[in-house]
């Protein structure tokens, strides 16, 4: 296997070279026998930089493929010891002499499904990071995990999430989600996070996350796990259900058994999705100190614009849409208007406390001036 030498953060290693996996002047990475995807640096940037804060002295990489995620934690973020694991073996030859390119002097490799190697360790901070879902992997990573330690789960299937594929949703996460709602990211995170809680409830632990995130193509979430059946009850009481009316754009959730079928409104049959975690998405302690440059930089500060945020946003855009305005208002006049917030979510979203009225009425006032 040809291999070609990368950089990223203080990390020196190798990937197989894409040169030799282009197809008809096209490259997937998915095509590369040892799977790395430049485009998701910025996952691991983020991840990189809540290792530095929280300070785990273990790290489980349960998909380590080239081993720079790991490798990256023991490097910038002072992990101690590195757990790595890939079922395939060409990943397990090039973790070996990446590790050994970087001097790691702390570490364990695993060449096992990850489920079997998150039911026989521990760690502080487990990582998960497959490609699509990693629902087949909580209950595991749940277990594997040490007293109020954290795990990190990637999702990349974003259209079952976000109501694109209702059937997979219901499969994988357990959730009813029949079509896309103009806050469809939000929602995706959401689900991701209360299967999450559901999963963990059955081995008596609770969740408490403290960072949550879209990016591009994936959603990103890292959670605290804390043990006890109190924990767990306590958690799923974040648990409840998201309507949105597809006429008029009027959104409500709840975590009690309040019907949400009939929008308070126009009275027309509101879209519901859920279960879904409904509770805060960040930790504030945590999240107002993680710092990084570049892309993930600019990420890290919008989403700290909205750590005090109510649930769910207004996409500006979509909303206008349903309302048959002329025009899209300003963001920023919105915000103002609504004492509201930006998030990471939209570019054209802002979440707020504000009645519906008065969201609408400061739309208007916007477009007239």
């Amino acid at each position: 296997m040809k291999k070609a030498k990368v950089v990223e953060g203080k990390a020196t290693f190798y990937i197989p070279d894409p040169q030799d996996y282009i197809k008809d002047g096209k490259f997937d990475p998915a095509w590369l026998p040892v799977f790395y995807n430049p485009r998701m640096k910025i996952n691991r940037d983020i991840s990189v930089e809540l290792a530095k804060v929280i300070s785990p002295k273990i790290v489980i990489d349960a998909f380590s493929a080239s081993g720079v995620r790991g490798i990256r934690y023991a490097l910038e973020a002072g992990v101690s010891h590195v757990i790595f694991n890939d079922v395939d073996k060409n990943a397990i030859s090039l973790i070996e002499e990446n590790i050994k390119l970087n001097s790691i002097q702390s570490f364990e490799i695993y060449n096992m499904d990850a489920n079997a190697l998150l039911n026989s360790k521990r760690g502080f901070f487990v990582d998960i990071d497959p490609f699509g879902s990693p629902s087949p992997f909580i209950l595991s990573a749940v277990r594997s995990v040490g007293r109020r330690g954290v795990i990190g789960f990637t999702a990349t299937d974003l259209s079952p999430l976000e109501g694109s594929s209702p059937r997979s949703c219901r499969r994988k996460y357990g959730a009813i989600n029949n079509r896309k709602l103009s806050f469809s990211k939000e929602v995706g995170v959401r689900i991701l996070l209360g299967r999450i809680a559901s999963e963990a409830s059955v081995e008596e632990k609770g969740i408490f996350p403290i960072m949550s995130f879209y990016y591009g193509h994936f959603f990103r979430v890292f959670i605290r796990v804390e043990e006890g059946a109190t924990k767990a009850d306590s958690s799923l009481e974040n648990l409840g259900l998201v309507a949105e009316c597809p006429k008029c754009g009027f959104h409500k959730f709840s975590n009690d058994s309040c019907d949400l079928r009939k929008c308070e409104i126009c009275g027309s049959e509101m879209t519901v999705a859920g279960p879904l975690w409904l509770g805060s998405l960040y930790e504030s302690e945590v999240l107002t100190s993680m710092n990084s440059e570049g892309e993930a930089g600019k990420l890290l500060n919008k989403i700290k614009q909205e750590i005090s945020a109510p649930a769910f946003y207004y996409s500006l855009d979509k909303f206008s849409s349903m309302l048959n305005l002329p025009a899209v208002p300003s963001t920023k006049d919105i915000v103002e208007c609504t004492s509201g917030f930006y998030t990471h979510f939209d570019p054209k979203g802002v979440k707020t406390n504000m009645d519906y009225s008065e969201v609408i009425k400061c739309m208007k006032n916007s477009i007239k001036n």
